[in-house]
């Protein structure tokens, strides 16, 4: 799978920034099924817990913040302990994006929690306070 994410994250590596203005192709919706498919049997969060996230309900649930770190992992822009790589990000997005994901990604990018996982949860919560009309998940 790890093969076929950077196309992923060209289109989600900020939860949605990337796609405004962007149609997905069929295959891109695949592989965002198949990463979702793959982070939600790993960490057994429930779909409906996820898909609350999309109007900024992010449940403190344990499954959902390591469901959103499996995802940045799987994408190659988040590390072990929960430091996000905005810089590979930011590459990833077509040109037309990056002005505008560049000030959001900087004013989340080191915000930290209690562990991985967490962190993953708060960058999220930042994404949306930020940009909550772009605001999507995986």
């Amino acid at each position: 799978m790890k093969t076929l994410l950077p196309l992923v994250a060209a289109l989600l590596a900020l939860c949605g920034i990337a796609s405004a203005g962007v149609e997905l192709s069929e295959d891109q919706k695949q592989l965002m099924k198949q990463l979702r498919t793959a982070c939600m049997a790993e960490t057994g969060v429930d779909e409906a817990t996820i898909d609350a996230c999309k109007s900024g309900q992010f449940a403190d649930d344990p499954k959902l913040k390591c469901y959103l770190k499996c995802t940045y992992q799987q994408m190659t822009v988040m590390d072990d302990d929960g430091a996000v790589d905005a810089d590979m990000m930011l590459s990833m997005l077509p040109e037309s994006i990056q002005p505008k994901a560049e000030p959001i990604l900087n004013a989340c990018k080191d915000l930290r929690g209690a562990d991985a996982c967490d962190s993953a949860l708060v960058f999220n919560k930042c994404l949306y306070e930020k940009a909550p009309e772009y605001y999507m998940v995986v």
